[in-house]
């Protein structure tokens, strides 16, 4: 009896250890992925634009700007985190995400700049090209007529070539 009354509490406690939903206050995981992805490119921006202070008042601004698009705060967001650091193999899933994001944009960034560099390219080509078709021909101050050949006087005017 005693052993079917402990079997029962030990499910009970595992069932309710198991229990996967976020507590009231913290921010679901997929939240939790786009706010991390969006302050780690904004890191990375602002510590390869130069002099990197986090006392800033830009870096500020684009942390408050971060937070106003996913309707949280600096602080829901610091719970968030300190919940999630509790779970380490939660927390493991959610950079896991956060890197393929990252490494999407790396991605999309580079097919931009392929892209960028290819129309370049060929808009030199496309120049060069004109560029060809402008220059006049060697032969370009003669004039076919139907009846004869002409060619240009001193004065401009077309005048009959005589063999």
């Amino acid at each position: 009896m005693w052993r079917l009354i402990l079997c029962i509490i030990l499910s009970i406690f595992t069932a309710s250890c198991n229990n996967k939903k976020v507590p009231k206050g913290i921010l679901q995981n997929r939240e939790m992925v786009f706010v991390l992805t969006d302050i780690h490119l904004i890191d990375s921006y602002v510590s390869t634009s130069g002099d990197y202070n986090s006392a800033k008042q830009p870096v500020k601004n684009y942390y408050k700007a971060i937070y106003k698009r996913y309707l949280t705060d600096s602080a829901q967001f610091q719970k968030s985190l300190r919940y999630y650091s509790s779970n380490p193999q939660v927390l493991d899933t959610i950079y896991h995400q956060v890197l393929q994001r990252l490494n999407q944009y790396e991605k999309m960034e580079i097919v931009k700049e392929l892209k960028k560099s290819s129309a370049q390219k060929l808009l030199r080509l496309q120049k060069s090209n004109a560029e060809i078709f402008l220059k006049p021909e060697p032969n370009w101050f003669f004039r076919v007529d139907a009846f004869d050949l002409y060619t240009r006087s001193k004065s401009g005017r077309p005048v009959p070539l005589v063999y």
